[in-house]
């Protein structure tokens, strides 16, 4: 997997499309200076890893101390991350995290911003189709990541066949506009392009290391952009932050804890109780006027 892209977009007015800008530009991401790694950036365990870096370019969005961030996590076992919006580890996938920091573009304040991504698969057999796969997966609770009820699946070509040995990526759709993630401070993450095939004959980027000798691998591309009609666009806040996991196998989602399962039972318990209740007191109440109705037939007779 690389970011091969990071776009610029510019748009005329506050549109519910965000797939249709007036403007794209392209951000050089060849020239970035990458901080150095630090005790403070990097944490190894037995079960778990965790680094952080940051870049810096020569355009002029970096001016203001404008940042590129990666940030990159294992765990060994099968949990959600602690940090919004609580993906799943699967004990053989990583996290990674994108953030977008105070970047900054004199006289223009409708400015949203997008991510190319290349995902390479090798082949370990024929594959029928070669373009990869987007699946949205709806979830039954928020729990987790309140206000989100669906997981996006980017799944390569061989896993369609055989799921075990294929790849996956896997995000909820939406982006955060603050570094204290919430409901209050969230915009989406939109697939805005298909997820095809590329004929890409050599790669510009570290996975070239491992893939440009590679012949039995295929790239496929798509891009996700970030912002929602009346969010206020990325110069309201000057930040906006996405998270996925990528990993190999099969991906796993959100499922229903004990405490959701308690908390749906007591309100099923609740509602049949009061139906009951209900019910007891209307025909208690229809069978008391029928009584009074007979005396008021025999008075009148």
């Amino acid at each position: 997997l690389t970011i091969s892209e990071l776009w610029q977009l510019s748009y005329e007015t506050d549109m519910a499309d965000i797939k249709n800008p007036s403007n794209v530009e392209s951000l050089d991401l060849l020239n970035f200076q990458w901080s150095n790694v630090t005790n403070e950036t990097l944490s190894c365990s037995d079960t778990a890893a965790f680094i952080n870096l940051q870049a810096y370019g020569d355009n002029p969005v970096f001016s203001n101390n404008g940042l590129f961030e990666l940030q990159f996590s294992v765990l060994g076992n099968k949990q959600a991350a602690q940090d919004f919006p609580h993906l799943i580890y699967t004990g053989n996938s990583t996290q990674i995290k994108v953030a977008l920091n105070n970047l900054y573009l004199k006289n223009s304040t409708r400015i949203r911003y997008g991510l190319e991504i290349h995902m390479f698969s090798p082949l370990m057999q024929a594959c029928p189709k070669l373009d990869c796969k987007a699946v949205i997966t709806t979830l039954v609770s928020d729990e987790f990541s309140p206000g989100i009820f669906s997981d996006v699946d980017i799944l390569s070509p061989c896993s369609q066949e055989d799921s075990e040995k294929g790849s996956f990526l896997t995000w909820r759709p939406v982006a955060y506009t603050s570094k204290e993630p919430s409901v209050a401070n969230s915009s989406d993450a939109k697939l805005t392009s298909d997820c095809s095939f590329t004929n890409i004959s050599h790669v510009e980027s570290i996975a070239g290391l491992f893939y440009n000798d590679q012949k039995n691998t295929i790239v496929n591309i798509f891009n996700v952009t970030f912002g929602t009609k009346g969010d206020g666009f990325y110069p309201k806040t000057e930040y906006v932050t996405w998270s996925l996991m990528l990993g190999t196998g099969l991906s796993v989602h959100t499922k229903l804890s004990i405490t959701a399962i308690v908390f749906i039972s007591v309100g099923m318990a609740a509602l049949l109780f009061f139906s009951v209740v209900a019910g007891i007191y209307y025909a208690a109440q229809y069978f008391r006027k029928k009584p009074d109705l007979l005396l008021a037939e025999s008075s009148v007779n």
